[in-house]
């Protein structure tokens, strides 16, 4: 999605591309911060975020605990903004434990193991 909004920027369809995301039900950003965000990709999350910020719901996944986002984005007064508004009256899931991938993963190979003999 960020790279389909700087190639907008660029190439002059910005307010095209970026008009869906206000009106958009439900702003789902999963796996969040799974790669670096460059400056460039945090103000563009900041504006998305501020765009639906207490009038749409949004849901957020992230491997990082909420401490940690400061460190990981480049900017911290943009990772401040952003964390301000997603963390707002918000509702914190903080899963514990083995990835449920992982989990899954294990168990298939169990399971394709026992079917070879």
């Amino acid at each position: 999605m960020l790279h389909k909004i700087a190639l907008a920027r660029l190439d002059g369809r910005y307010a095209k591309v970026f008009a869906p995301l206000g009106k958009c039900e439900v702003l789902i950003l999963d796996d969040l911060l799974i790669n670096p965000m460059s400056k460039e990709e945090q103000r563009e999350i900041l504006k998305i975020v501020e765009e639906l910020h207490e009038r749409k719901p949004a849901i957020v996944t992230i491997q990082l605990p909420l401490k940690a986002w400061h460190a990981a984005m480049q900017n911290p007064t943009l990772a401040g903004a952003i964390l301000d508004r997603l963390v707002h009256n918000a509702h914190k899931l903080e899963l514990k434990g083995e990835s449920m991938r992982r989990k899954r993963s294990m168990l298939d190979q169990i399971t394709e193991s026992g079917t070879d003999e």
